[in-house]
Parts: structure tokens; sequence; C-alpha cells
């Protein structure tokens, strides 16, 4: 994943708060990737203009585009 994927982002990260549904994901785009694997992390520009830094990418859903980029 690199800068400018667009990405959906859960916002359920406590397993205790339930099952995990479509309302708890945000859109927005990557701003920045750092780290490698499972240790990866990115900071997020969503839609609605907030911004999160240190989002873990077990957080984060994507799909790579149609011409073979991600």
């Amino acid at each position: 994943m690199s800068e400018g994927t667009r990405v959906r982002v859960n916002f359920r990260r406590d397993p205790s708060q339930g099952k995990v549904r479509n309302s708890d994901f945000y859109y927005g785009n990557v701003t920045l990737a750092s780290g490698d694997g499972d240790a990866a992390t990115f900071s997020v520009e969503y839609d609605d203009g907030d911004k999160e830094k240190d989002v873990k990418l077990e957080w984060v859903q994507f799909r790579p585009s149609l011409d073979g980029g991600a």
C-alpha cells in the first residue's frame, strides 16, 4: 500500500465491543506508509477531513487497483 491508496479503516478496534459492522468503517486515503509487513502503519486522511497517524494494517481494508498498482 502506498500514498494515495483508497482505504476504509475500522474504528471498532476493541474485540470486547462485539462484531464489526459496516458502519464501523470510514473511508479515506493513505498519506504516508511506514514499516513493512505486519508492523506497517499508515497515516490516513478521511473523507470528512479528519486525519489519523499510526493506523495499524489490521485495521485497514483496501483493494489493489485494476491496473495492477497497489
